[in-house]
This record gives C-alpha cells, sequence and structure tokens, in this order.
C-alpha cells in the first residue's frame, strides 16, 4: 500500500520548510501507524531531504526496532519506484521548443443589417 509523505503539502517559504517537512514526516508516520518514532525524526532532523537517504543502518542507529525499520524502508521505497503522473512526466518528457509562440484573439460579430451593407460597399460587375 501507497501512503506518500507529501499528501496536502503546502507551499512554504525557507524559512518554514524544515518545521513544515518534519509535520509533514509525522503526518506520513502516522499514517503507517509509527507514530512512535515521530520524536526520533524530529530529534535527529530527518525531514525530507534527508528521508530518502536513510539506509536500515542509519534507522537501527535512531533505535528503531528491525519490524519497524523493515516497514520505513519498505514505504520509502515504494515511494520511490512509483511512476510519474501524467503531468509530471508530460512536463519532463516534453522538451522546451524555440518555436515563438503569440496570443491570437478572433472576434466573430453579426452586423445589423449587414447584407445592405455588404452590398453598398462590394462593386457589382
Amino acid at each position: 500500500m501507497y501512503i506518500s509523505p507529501w499528501e496536502n503539502r503546502e507551499a512554504v517559504d525557507d524559512r518554514d520548510r524544515t518545521t513544515t517537512s518534519i509535520s509533514t514526516i509525522a503526518g506520513w508516520l502516522e499514517k503507517l501507524g509509527l507514530a512512535q518514532y515521530v520524536p526520533v525524526f524530529a530529534e535527529n532532523v530527518v525531514d525530507i531531504d534527508v528521508l530518502f537517504d536513510l539506509t536500515e543502518a542509519d534507522l537501527e542507529k535512531l533505535g528503531i526496532p528491525l519490524g519497524d525499520r523493515k516497514r520505513l524502508l519498505k514505504a520509502i521505497a515504494s515511494y520511490q519506484q512509483r511512476p510519474l503522473t501524467s503531468v509530471t512526466a508530460a512536463t519532463v518528457a516534453s522538451p522546451r521548443s524555440d518555436a515563438e509562440r503569440r496570443h491570437l484573439t478572433v472576434l466573430f460579430c453579426d452586423l445589423v443589417g449587414s447584407p445592405a451593407l455588404r452590398s453598398n460597399l462590394i462593386p457589382r460587375k
């Protein structure tokens, strides 16, 4: 089962990034049923940037038992192996074109009495 540590993540500025990152991981750990490790991750400043670099040895140094280490590593691996979303894949896959793009405005109108106006403007043969 895939549970993302980034669900409902809001944009934050740099000074709040670490605090928000740790609180996001706290929510993720709670969804995994491992909320008891939130203080351990917070004390060791394990944020989203560090999360993907964690190894089994790192988790062991944090005092996390074997079963929970395996659960955490499995959850991290499932996030890393998931496919890109279609929007992200399209954005990454499409190279930037050097073609110039311009806005186009089209106006459609129906003038009252336009047939009479046309007959006056267009010469007859």
